[in-house]
């Protein structure tokens, strides 16, 4: 449980003795690929057309391209977020492995080798791009990963390969890439639409992770987008005694950090029904709360978004377990008209 605050004392520990860094071993890198005709299995792809044609890949199939966090692995990333994929259609869904290039303790290493792990990566949509599905890939990355996805995609541009067509941002890594410009970082300029999901984001010392400024085309901010309901309450005892303490977050394990990837897996699966995240435009969270947007515009946010909604910031309420979504409820705008409209005057 004390595993995140020792791995916040290592990053600052690390910062102030200026850690050496290490070339990067690329050859470590490896992409792994599901599809519904792997069963639930996955396939390691080689950088090179002949390794894609003797798999099962389909050029004719969307392409989601994964980029794990840190401490954490291709495999367990790639293998949940195909699950829910071919659930509800026939994908190609590939998952960069970096997991054997950064290490428990030495984020700073990590971090600054994004830009390699992300450059390299930028190899398989070469070959994918040969095979004819430049226009079906989609981008994705989580915490450190959506730095990779970004430096990819700035590479895919370098390379002359052209703009992707969607990255998504989930909680950007913000250690690091605090004073980041667009270059140094996952940004709207790289692709042609670019989401982004802030649900851990500030400052470390209140228990947050990610980036909070608005980097994409769309920043959208569940529950205000700093902490989520259900982890910062600590209780002394269960159910009777308990209080919100922001660095709660980081003791149960990056919390907020790690709903980002929960929320947009049960994005997926919103299409076979349930509630949707539905978000509304807003200038903050404070104003949001406040009623002062019940006219905004209307966004779905996680994997089915409208790449045409109009950029800016969206907010939205989400539950504290597990179906997050709610749906209308997203907006406490829908229950006061509710309540205006029995008003008699």
């Amino acid at each position: 449980m004390l595993r995140p605050l020792i791995s916040l004392c290592l990053i600052l520990m690390a910062a102030a003795e200026n850690v050496k860094l290490t070339e990067p071993d690329l050859s470590k890198i490896k992409f792994l690929l599901w599809t519904r005709q792997s069963q639930g299995n996955f396939e390691t792809i080689e950088l090179s057309q002949e390794s894609l044609e003797n798999s099962y890949f389909d050029s004719s199939l969307p392409t989601i391209i994964l980029a794990h966090g840190w401490n954490s692995h291709g495999e367990g990333f790639g293998d949940d977020f195909a699950d829910a994929y071919l659930t509800v259609a026939d994908y190609n869904v590939f998952a960069i492995e970096w997991g054997d290039l950064e290490t428990w303790a030495n984020y700073p290493q990590a971090a600054v080798r994004t830009r390699a792990v992300g450059e390299h990566s930028a190899n398989l949509v070469k070959i994918l791009s040969d095979a004819g599905a430049f226009e079906k890939i989609h981008v994705i990355g989580h915490s450190l990963g959506a730095h990779v996805a970004g430096f990819l995609a700035k590479k895919v541009q370098e390379m002359g390969l052209g703009v992707l067509e969607r990255v998504t941002g989930l909680d950007p890594a913000e250690p690091f890439f605090d004073i980041a410009g667009p270059e140094e970082r996952i940004d709207k300029s790289d692709a042609k639409f670019v989401d982004i999901v802030h649900t851990n984001s500030g400052m470390l010392w209140n228990g947050c992770l990610s980036i909070k400024k608005s980097i994409g085309h769309v920043d959208i901010y569940p529950a205000g987008g700093s902490h989520q309901p259900g982890c910062v309450e600590a209780c002394i005892i269960p159910d009777i005694l308990c209080y919100n303490i922001t660095i709660e977050d980081l003791i149960k394990g990056g919390c907020s950090h790690e709903r980002a990837v929960s929320y947009y897996k049960e994005s997926i699966l919103s299409v076979h029904g349930g509630d949707q995240f539905l978000a509304w435009s807003c200038h903050s969270w404070e104003d949001f709360q406040e009623g002062r947007c019940c006219e905004g515009e209307q966004l779905v946010m996680g994997e089915w978004i409208d790449v045409r909604i109009p950029e800016g910031k969206y907010f939205l309420q989400v539950k504290e377990e597990s179906p997050f979504a709610v749906g209308e409820a997203g907006n406490d705008c829908g229950i006061l008209s509710q309540l205006l409209g029995k008003v008699k005057y």
